[in-house]
């Protein structure tokens, strides 16, 4: 399963609550690394576009987003229905003019998430917060928040990762101008 050791440090540092990606694998080690906090929702991310499975494996069409409040000042109530369902995209995690490939063709980040799933996520978050994604990657979490007017602070070790998020911000930036 994922390596969960950051949990305590994302508990301490969260302010209101944690949005937390997982598989259907992870659901109930990342409840436990959670336990602290109250669950608020687990959300499903229905991926009409999941890849295409190999051999003896089902093809998971399903990702999940744990919601956990550590106190109150989160809108839970916004979230109107905890399935998410992007219809239009393709293949792939996200296979469409926003899914960042090189020139082969082949993704630059093998979990990008569409905008679209993030925005529904951050319907819980107030006007004048910041969100703090501590998995950055392609910079998605940044762009939502971008195009809702929230800010949002972004850590990503990744060398390669980094550089793509900041290409891809500055894009949406530049998008604006």
């Amino acid at each position: 399963g994922a390596n969960l050791g950051w949990t305590a440090d994302a508990i301490r540092i969260a302010r209101l609550g944690v949005i937390v990606f997982c598989t259907y694998h992870g659901l109930p080690e990342t409840a436990m690394a959670f336990a602290s906090l109250r669950r608020a929702v687990l959300w499903s991310w229905h991926k009409r576009n999941a890849p295409v499975p190999g051999a003896n494996v089902p093809r998971f069409t399903e990702e999940y987003a744990w919601g956990f409040a550590k106190k109150p000042g989160l809108k839970w109530d916004e979230i109107g229905s905890t399935l998410i369902d992007v219809p239009k995209l393709a293949t792939g995690c996200c296979a469409n003019k926003e899914r960042a490939m090189d020139d082969s063709g082949m993704a630059l980040h093998p979990a990008q998430k569409p905008i679209a799933v993030m925005q529904r996520l951050l319907a819980v978050v107030l006007d004048g917060m910041t969100v703090l994604d501590p998995f950055l990657g392609s910079g998605t979490t940044a762009i939502a928040c971008y195009r809702r007017g929230i800010q949002c602070v972004g850590v990503e070790r990744d060398k390669d990762h980094f550089d793509l998020a900041v290409s891809r911000i500055e894009a949406e930036f530049d998008r604006d101008r």
